[in-house]
């Protein structure tokens, strides 16, 4: 289900067309229904200043067209029914060639900048702390604007993870001064501490190097951010979720019973 639910978000990474649809977007109230288009209704359109002046020349194309949209796609659960403001960007591009029609075809193509509420980059599991979750959500808020920004916050869940798993934020140096610890080293000491979560620690090293592209000035893609988000996913079910575990020790449980422990 994570995988799936990642494999949607990343669609809105690119430009998707009239003719693509909207990508089946989890519902970020309810987190199983899905998210379309309200009352069957298009997004609305607004040509920029810019392309308007440009159309008005006397040899314009369709394709000089671009601008903003806006629309609400809402929930298809309904028990739930939450509506979701949707905001970005528009052109009108070459679309798909119609058979025995050698005229040029368009059609609009989006690019989103902004949900509100904020689509949820993590399935909700109670078992996850909510101070971590919120930060996921803080980066969401910005993820399709603003990447890096995105990334920074991710980063920040990080160190509000180590901080609920006891990891110190400081040590005293020589002159008996706090000094604070990198985040680097907060994931050292976790590992070493907690060396039955050393597969985690790994996951969120490589979450924090691409925060750290973030914060020195890369210009990260919507894709990376997402990619560091499934890594802080998978590092909290290993940390938290303990299904799985659960189920290993039932079987166990059986298998020493030769069947069901009565």
């Amino acid at each position: 289900m994570a995988m799936r639910h990642m494999a949607d978000l990343r669609l809105l990474a690119h430009e998707f067309s009239e003719t693509d649809g909207w990508p089946d977007l989890p519902c970020p109230a309810c987190m199983t229904g899905s998210l379309a288009l309200k009352d069957d209704q298009p997004v609305t359109t607004e040509q920029s200043r810019l392309s308007s002046l440009m159309c008005q020349h006397e040899v314009a194309e369709p394709d000089w067209i671009s601008g903003y949209f806006h629309g609400a796609l809402q929930c298809s659960r309904a028990s739930c029914g939450e509506v979701v403001a949707v905001v970005g960007e528009f052109r009108v591009a070459d679309g798909p060639c119609v058979e025995d029609d050698y005229d040029s075809q368009y059609e609009k193509r989006y690019r989103v900048h902004c949900f509100v509420p904020a689509l949820s980059l993590i399935r909700e599991n109670d078992a996850f702390p909510q101070p971590v979750m919120q930060l996921v959500v803080a980066a969401s808020a910005v993820l399709w604007m603003d990447p890096s920004s995105a990334a920074n916050r991710v980063r920040a869940a990080i160190e509000e993870l180590l901080t609920l798993q006891g990891v110190p934020q400081t040590h005293t140096s020589k002159n008996g001064k706090p000094v604070r610890h990198t985040a680097h080293k907060r994931i050292e000491l976790f590992k070493e501490r907690k060396p039955k979560f050393a597969e985690a620690a790994e996951l969120l090293m490589a979450v924090k190097w691409i925060g750290n592209d973030g914060s020195h000035g890369s210009e990260l893609s919507i894709d990376e951010v997402l990619g560091g988000v499934e890594l802080l996913n998978y590092a909290l079910e290993l940390i938290y979720d303990t299904s799985a575990a659960d189920l290993k020790r039932k079987a166990a449980e059986i298998n020493k019973h030769r069947g069901i422990p009565r």
